[in-house]
């Protein structure tokens, strides 16, 4: 559920943007088709209720929810073609481009991809397990977070996308210090930017009193092995900054 690193695109590609690509909606059955269809609208209505659910309590995290709410709004499809039939793909995640035009303006052009069957998959849940709607609002408002900050300081993203370009057209060696140097500051800027919507989470799960043990108590349960996973992974998350005191911001900085 973190925002993906940039794809190298084709160097033509790099002159003028392509009109915004969307996952596909729209499946050869119809009847899956109008499935599809609802289960947007389905996501749409649940951030809605989620929105008003932290504005009532005053949570910080409305913000990056709203984010990610009026993006989805705007972008019109955003389930991806996998999410009726497979868990190929996190719950949600913002791939985003960065497209340089010979005038020399750059352009961003930001796609966030939901799985709804994921999505489905975790609001079943919260009807009888509390914890899993906090967790899908969780991983929203870390998307969501992430929306807001490429926003605030694009350049960053920028810096972000023409370094793993750089990282991924040249050969790695350790004994070229200048090979050396790019993996550094590539790794320290992928690390900046997954903290940006990890330290989200870590500060709602404490808002809403979420420790590792409830995670833990759950996931052994769990047998779909991304839902799995996911508990695991945010169980191991909560335990290394509980037990060791850390923040991700220390190693953002290191």
């Amino acid at each position: 559920t973190t925002m993906m690193p940039p794809e190298p695109p084709a160097a033509s590609a790099q002159k003028e943007p392509p009109r915004q690509q969307q996952p596909p909606l729209v499946p050869l059955d119809p009847a899956k088709q109008q499935e599809l269809q609802e289960l947007g609208q389905h996501v749409l209505r649940f951030l809605d209720e989620a929105v008003q659910e932290l504005r009532a309590r005053r949570d910080p995290g409305v913000e990056a929810l709203e984010a990610f709410r009026d993006t989805l709004l705007r972008q019109g499809q955003f389930l991806s073609a996998e999410s009726d039939v497979q868990h190929a793909q996190p719950l949600a995640y913002t791939p985003y481009q960065v497209f340089r035009k010979p005038d020399g303006n750059v352009t961003i052009n930001i796609n966030v991809v939901v799985n709804g069957k994921i999505f489905a998959d975790l609001l079943q849940r919260a009807k009888t397990t509390p914890l899993y709607r906090d967790i899908l609002i969780a991983v929203l408002v870390k998307e969501g977070t992430t929306l807001v900050d490429l926003r605030s300081r694009p350049q960053f993203y920028i810096d972000m996308w023409d370094l793993s370009l750089a990282f991924a057209q040249r050969q790695f060696d350790r004994a070229d210090p200048t090979a050396v140097e790019l993996a550094r500051r590539t790794a320290a800027h992928l690390v900046e930017m997954e903290a940006v919507g990890y330290l989200a989470v870590l500060d709602y799960f404490s808002r809403r009193a979420i420790i590792p043990e409830a995670l833990e108590a759950v996931g052994p349960q769990e047998l779909d092995p991304w839902l799995g996973g996911t508990l695991r992974h945010f169980f191991e998350f909560l335990r290394l900054t509980q037990d060791k005191n850390v923040r991700l911001e220390e190693y953002a900085r290191d």
